[in-house]
């Protein structure tokens, strides 16, 4: 029996949330979907759009098996207590087998790699971030500079072979630190490591895309007639595939656009 986890505030619940859940269960063969929520105040303090039984309803309709609150000292807090608080709770039940998140990048191995170092913080790194942070710069872009210049030395780098100039991980660095869902990923990282939970990390690549609704001006049966379409690419990161939907002349289509293209993403994913 496989039982996967979600940390979630789903403020509010939308189709991307839906896709997770079927992912995990579909993908994953989950047998059952624990989703770790924020109450009714999410993070910055500020009031959920939605109450949260509401939104815990929305998961449950949508193929989660349990919900659960957390605190309000952790819903509303930095990041990195966030993700300390929600990895708490869930390795408290030890049941849970995989932590499913979402990712720009979708690469585990460069924000585990990042995430050791955080937690570590080898005397190399540390010396690196305070001349960064004495020159002026914020936490967030000293850190990333500091991480930057760290992986610059190849006796720094445990993942994938040194190319002789830049690593891979080196490459992403920046990009990986100014992107939220991979930020709390590298916090989800670090929770796992300072709690030694037993549960698995697994990113869900986002998928980048845009929808629309055109009027057509004809009818039918009284109702107007429309044009939907849906266009990303996939992966959200690196992308491979640019896929454009259109069902034309629609009163209301029985498959959403967007539902159309996750399942091609499904497919181009499984087929790699």
């Amino acid at each position: 029996m496989t039982i996967t986890a979600v940390i979630a505030e789903y403020n509010p619940f939308h189709k991307g949330h839906e896709y997770q859940i079927r992912y995990t269960k579909e993908r994953l063969k989950a047998d059952y979907v624990i989703v770790a929520m924020s109450g009714d105040y999410v993070q910055r303090g500020t009031p959920a759009l939605i109450s949260k039984h509401a939104r815990a309803e929305m998961a449950l309709r949508c193929g989660a098996d349990l919900v659960l609150e957390m605190p309000v000292s952790i819903s509303t807090a930095s990041a990195e207590a966030f993700a300390m608080g929600g990895v708490s709770l869930l390795d408290s039940l030890d049941i849970v087998d995989i932590l499913c998140f979402g990712s720009e990048s979708g690469e585990i191995s460069a924000l585990k790699e990042l995430a050791e170092i955080l937690v570590e913080e080898p005397e190399e790194y540390k010396k690196l971030l305070k001349s960064f942070l004495s020159e002026g710069l914020t936490f967030p872009a000293a850190r990333s500079q500091a991480l930057t210049e760290y992986f610059k030395n190849p006796r720094n780098f445990s993942g994938d072979d040194f190319d002789g100039v830049l690593t891979p991980l080196l490459n992403e660095v920046t990009q990986i630190l100014n992107t939220p869902n991979n930020i709390l990923g590298i916090e989800y990282c670090k929770a796992i490591l300072r709690q030694g939970a037993a549960m698995q990390l697994l990113p869900l690549p986002r998928l980048g895309a845009a929808h629309g609704t055109a009027q057509t001006g004809q009818f039918r049966d009284g109702e107007e007639l429309k044009n939907y379409w849906f266009a990303g690419f996939y992966p959200a990161e690196k992308p491979r595939w640019t896929i454009v939907v259109m069902q034309d002349a629609q009163t209301e289509p029985e498959v959403s656009s967007a539902a159309v293209f996750a399942r091609l993403c499904d497919a181009l994913s499984a087929g790699e």
